[in-house]
């Protein structure tokens, strides 16, 4: 489920009509919402570091949601309603997903795994003709592109092919996230020292963007938002078709994230954008330094959307947190 990118917090709301004095908390808000959770260990066996992790999309709420995590020296694990874990290639996995029928995950020297989502330990590993390191697997219409070390392919989810973008004058750099403009159809993708470029065919002609940063863009926050996050505090945001850097109230290295209220930190901390007058960022909830990767599923609707959150990082040290929403989302 998709997040609206406009948030406005209904306890400033309430407030700004003379309400909020009938709620608790320092601004109207209740102290049962509005916060992550205190962090609940998940025990999946294993003690390889986990770079990627992914949540089921067709998850219905109930429970711990099902999750591929991925990591060093080609370890999937697999959590539903047993927990599996398979090694069907020995270099690192770096990024997974649910896409189409299969589950995708991408790794060192161009290596790209499938498996089929109903829980198929029988990964095929796809030959697709490069050997560049791959970062990123992110949705793209009717396939997928995928992100690397100088390197973007375009898959095909119907004919399956795999084709590299034409290489720009220079080269891509190192590529390390991806965003669609369902408003006008633009294609960004963004990578270490400050890349960044867009297109609305990507398999025809890009463009190199100026974003006004040197900073490693190294993540997306998705649900539909348009802010790019990365090392030194930067967080960048495109807002009527021109990007700002929002800057924010921390030098620590963004390391992921995957929705406005959780972006994840270096030295282990899972914060969130905040929207209250002042600006500057929330909903602080302490991890361990070394965590790598979240990701989230959503319940509720669109005036008042829960999240839960699965962290994973090195040791094979996985989280799982609850984020209870207390805002009205126009």
């Amino acid at each position: 489920m998709a997040r609206s990118t406009l948030v406005l917090s209904s306890c400033c709301f309430l407030v700004s009509f003379g309400l909020g004095a009938a709620l608790g908390g320092p601004l109207g808000c209740g102290k049962d919402c509005g916060e992550w959770s205190a962090p609940e260990v998940l025990e999946l066996g294993v003690d390889a570091d986990l770079l990627a992790v992914a949540v089921d999309p067709a998850w219905d709420g109930e429970g711990t949601p099902p999750f591929y995590a991925v990591g060093a020296g080609g370890l999937i694990v697999a959590s539903g309603d047993t927990i599996r874990s398979d090694q069907p290639v020995a270099v690192d996995l770096r990024d997974v997903g649910y896409h189409g029928e299969f589950v995708i995950a991408v790794g060192d020297a161009g290596t790209v795994v499938r498996a089929s989502q109903d829980g198929s330990s029988d990964w095929e590993v796809v030959d697709v003709g490069v050997t560049q390191d791959l970062y990123a697997v992110v949705p793209n219409g009717q396939g997928e592109l995928v992100l690397g070390e100088d390197v973007l392919l375009v898959h095909d989810g119907v004919a399956d092919t795999w084709t590299p973008a034409p290489r720009p004058t220079g080269g891509w750099g190192s590529l390390r996230a991806s965003l669609h403009d369902s408003y006008d159809g633009t294609r960004w993708v963004f990578g270490l020292a400050g890349v960044a470029w867009s297109t609305r065919d990507p398999l025809g002609t890009w463009e190199r963007v100026d974003l006004d940063t040197d900073a490693d863009l190294v993540a997306v926050t998705g649900g539909g938002s348009q802010f790019v996050v990365g090392s030194d505090g930067v967080i960048l945001e495109r807002l009527g078709g021109v990007w700002h850097n929002l800057g924010s109230d921390t030098s620590v290295d963004f390391v992921a994230a995957a929705d406005p209220d959780a972006l994840l930190t270096a030295d282990g901390r899972l914060l969130g954008l905040s929207n209250f007058a002042d600006g500057g960022l929330r909903r602080n909830a302490t991890l361990d330094p070394g965590m790598t990767a979240v990701a989230v599923g959503y319940t509720g609707d669109s005036l008042q959307e829960d999240m839960t959150a699965i962290v994973v990082g090195a040791g094979g040290r996985t989280v799982h947190l609850e984020y209870k929403a207390c805002e009205v989302r126009l």
